[in-house]
């Protein structure tokens, strides 16, 4: 099995322009591919916000734990198949 790096690097940048405030900063990460399916991954949040737009307290710098997976779901029929292309 060979092990799959993935470097994630992302600029943030969050605007509220009725009390007209700014903040930004970046997010580093790395995920670890296991299978084809499913990779787990690390990273640090640089901005002291999140990206869920409700929660404004500003605390959001650190470290994250990222997990991600895809589920594959094949079609047993070909009728079907046909009924989609």
């Amino acid at each position: 099995m060979v092990w799959k790096l993935d470097a994630l690097v992302e600029y943030r940048q969050l605007e509220i322009d009725e009390i007209g405030d700014r903040k930004q900063g970046t997010l580093l990460g790395v995920d670890l591919q296991l299978g084809p399916n499913i990779a787990v991954g690390v990273g640090y949040n640089f901005t002291d916000f999140n990206d869920r737009l409700t929660t404004l307290d500003y605390e959001s710098k650190g470290w994250f734990l990222n997990l991600n997976g895809r589920l594959v779901i094949a079609l047993a029929s070909s009728s079907t198949e046909s009924y989609w292309r």
